[in-house]
């Protein structure tokens, strides 16, 4: 809601969203999402990510217990729900310039170009981990999309996720009837125990190179062999791709543009989100314990396609009915905050990460455990969310996001806050 003191902020038919048009409820949730995002990354900041896979019962029980919370509640579900809220966001930056009649696929390309280039950088100058490079290459496909039905972009999106579903399930089915056969389950068999001594070897590598390695080193390791830049395209793309063409249809519909004549909807979406993703999720978690190690790391994957975009829907229909009411509404204000400083403070986390775990920082690699790993994420993300309501009550942007505009629209963009007071003047 815009009250008679916020900022006026003067916009032009090309300059981007100013601050008094925002959606705070999508705000509330960009931030929830990055928390999300956190959790599940700073698992993989400490330690090889090989190591979340295939040897949770390795640690103690309240670590386990950490590790097992963060798969049935996280893994999964955060970077789809940013993936939705991306798709939410082309669609407004589209009506948008449709609204202004001006053009939008060349001022889009430009901000996705931006993006790869950020994603790059991200990538080899910082962490393996990225998502930026994923979320550039397939928003360009969103732009195939821009002029379908919405009942197209549901059948697309329904469509992406149920093949990947599908394919995984095969998977585990094949991976577990061969795996009976007894012929066939000692060659599996010996097929694991080959994969598990490599995973060791794997471990004890990565866990020297980053906790010892220099800056230049980890560099060179990530430029030379981009493994787990590879591994997201290949495992990331579709579950992205599908939850891009779902914020597309949100946005289409009005869903997020008008929350009080789709109240009906969110509840529903709550209530199914919730109850079906948190059950699948905990079917996929205890099955993990039980499947062999292949059949193990596909359900692993399938909760990108299967729990993770129910989870991510179901969590933001409870967010934003929340932030319905008045009382919630300013509890989670301090989240929309860091929203709206996504970008910055997702790669703020990778510095911050990266210098406490690799190497050339604090050289904590492979030695903090899941539970302190919870606690390192919530005290990270406090420190970001106070950071972003001070920075926001003085800028307009978080830093990146000034850059990223400032390169989209081929002009610096305005920085600081300019008052009602100012402009009169």
């Amino acid at each position: 809601m815009i009250t008679s003191t916020a900022p006026r902020i003067a916009v032009t038919a090309t300059a981007p969203i100013a601050g008094h048009e925002r959606r705070a409820h999508v705000d509330v949730l960009r931030g929830f999402a990055l928390f999300g995002i956190l959790l599940v990354n700073l698992a993989l900041f400490k330690a090889p990510a090989i190591v979340q896979a295939t040897a949770p019962a390795a640690s103690n029980p309240l670590d386990q217990l950490a590790a097992q919370a963060i798969n049935l509640f996280a893994e999964g579900k955060f970077f789809t729900l940013f993936s939705f809220l991306f798709g939410f966001g082309f669609a407004t930056q589209l009506l948008r310039a449709r609204q202004q009649g001006v053009p939008f696929v060349a001022r889009y390309t430009r901000r996705l170009l931006v993006l790869l280039l950020f994603g790059v950088a991200h990538a080899t100058l910082l962490w393996y981990g990225d998502i930026l490079l994923t979320y550039a290459l397939f928003g360009f496909a969103l732009l195939l999309f821009r002029n379908q039905s919405p009942r197209v972009l549901l059948i697309w999106a329904l469509a992406l996720l149920a093949s990947m579903t599908l394919l995984l399930g095969a998977g585990i089915t094949f991976v577990e009837l061969r795996r009976a056969d007894p012929v066939a389950g000692g060659t599996i068999l010996a097929a694991e125990r080959e994969q598990l001594a490599a995973v060791e070897a794997e471990i004890a590598r990565d866990t020297a190179l980053y906790r010892d390695g220099s800056y230049a080193e980890l560099v060179a390791a990530r430029t030379l062999a981009p493994v787990g830049l590879i591994y997201n395209l290949v495992t990331q793309g579709l579950p992205v791709l599908a939850m891009f063409l779902l914020g597309l249809y949100a946005g289409r519909q009005g869903i997020l543009a008008d929350v009080p004549a789709h109240l009906p909807l969110l509840r529903r979406v709550r209530f199914w989100g919730l109850l079906l993703g948190l059950t699948l999720s905990a079917l996929l978690v205890l099955a993990q314990t039980q499947l062999s190690l292949f059949a193990g790391l596909a359900a692993l994957l399938l909760a990108h396609s299967l729990t993770g975009p129910l989870l991510a829907l179901g969590y933001a229909a409870t967010i934003v009915l929340l932030h319905e009411q008045p009382r919630w509404r300013s509890q989670l204000a301090p989240l929309g905050a860091a929203g709206r400083m996504a970008l910055t403070n997702y790669l703020l986390q990778t510095v911050i990460c990266t210098t406490l775990f690799y190497g050339y920082g604090a050289g904590l690699y492979g030695q903090v455990g899941a539970a302190l790993g919870v606690l390192l994420t919530v005290v990270i993300f406090a420190l970001q969310v106070v950071w972003s309501v001070w920075w926001l009550r003085h800028f307009q942007f978080g830093p990146i996001e000034w850059l990223w505009r400032t390169l989209t629209y081929g002009r610096a963009q305005p920085m600081r806050l300019r008052t009602e007071s100012a402009l009169v003047r």
